[in-house]
């Protein structure tokens, strides 16, 4: 429980080009630093070396100043040549997005280049295989299930304090695939019980049923939503659901259909359960948020009281759980 003390604490398609550019031969800069120029990029991601970039994410610029004149920015493949892109500033950073025409291809090398006023800089990159078609025919993914690892993605939402909730989210959910074929998905979730030996099994509460979903196996990412489900957090003896409206849920298999990476969740959670369980009043954690991070919970769809914060996290990753199939259990 020393995680509540600390919570409570806080409470005080590519474009061909015959001659691709040197990286110096735009007109702007040499590698000199120019005197008093403030437009300086201070980081990206993906960084330099990275070599496991989900293909659908989209590379970020952070920069010293909002300028846009002040920076220049461009992906190339690994023969130089430039990648059609689209550049997005932010309203909430100092920072601007890539954004591919077309989704970056898997398991491929590229560069970003950034410019600023001071110098030109490469970061290499490559993208991982997740996105490349399936080995198998997508009806051979029916009756797998994958252990979704909730703890180990990154909590983005509620700002500020997603990484909080994330730490209590120590036991995976299951997703299970009741049917796929060339076009449709079906999958079917469930809270999961761990043992002492760390092996999962599925929990007695009941599923979430999900609607028929578009699937393609040549490149086999989905996108499944529900109107609401229930999150359960059991965390030393001490349970507390959280139920979710809204509720989206994306992933990436892999080629072999073992794997999943790259997925996403997000919701508006009600926070009341869960925080009258672990820090013993129901409003704990809508005090915490907005006197802490400037986030006022908003009314729950239930009953309109003020309770729910958008919840989100990235980089969600699982893998197939061998001789475990889910059983749909209604309400």
């Amino acid at each position: 429980m020393t995680r509540v003390f600390l919570v409570l604490g806080l409470l005080g398609a590519c474009r061909n080009d015959p001659t691709p550019p040197q990286l110096l031969d735009t007109g702007w800069f040499t590698e000199d630093d120019a005197p008093g120029c403030p437009h300086e990029v201070v980081s990206t991601l993906p960084e330099d070396g990275t070599g496991g970039w989900f293909y659908l994410d989209v590379p970020r610029v952070f920069t010293g100043t909002t300028d846009a004149s002040g920076y220049e920015a461009w992906l190339a493949d690994a023969e130089g040549r430039r990648i059609a892109t689209t550049t997005v500033w932010s309203e909430a950073d100092s920072a601007f997005d890539l954004v591919p025409d077309e989704p970056l291809p898997p398991g491929t090398s590229f560069q970003l280049v950034v410019q600023d006023c001071i110098r030109t800089t490469e970061i290499s990159f490559a993208t991982s295989g997740f996105g490349q078609a399936l080995t198998d025919e997508g009806a051979n993914l029916a009756g797998r299930t994958f252990r979704l690892d909730l703890g180990g993605a990154d909590w983005i939402r509620p700002e500020g304090l997603g990484p909080v909730i994330g730490s209590f989210l120590t036991e995976p959910i299951l997703l299970g695939v009741v049917y796929a074929d060339d076009s449709n998905i079906d999958l079917l979730g469930a809270p999961s019980q761990v043992n002492s030996l760390g092996q999962v099994s599925q929990a007695q509460e009941p599923t979430w049923d999900f609607p028929l979903a578009e699937f393609d196996p040549s490149r086999p990412t989905f996108v499944t939503r529900a109107d609401a489900i229930e999150l359960v957090i059991r965390d030393s003896g001490v349970e507390g659901p959280i139920p979710v409206t809204e509720f989206v849920l994306t992933g990436t298999l892999s080629a072999d259909g073992t794997r999943l990476g790259g997925g996403t969740l997000a919701g508006v959670a009600d926070t009341r359960e869960f925080s009258d369980a672990f820090f013993g009043t129901e409003n704990a954690l809508c005090l915490l948020s907005e006197s802490s991070f400037q986030v006022a919970c908003a009314p729950c769809e239930s009953d309109g009281e003020p309770f729910c914060l958008a919840i989100e996290n990235r980089n969600l990753s699982g893998t197939q759980q061998e001789g475990l199939t889910l059983v749909n259990r209604a309400p």
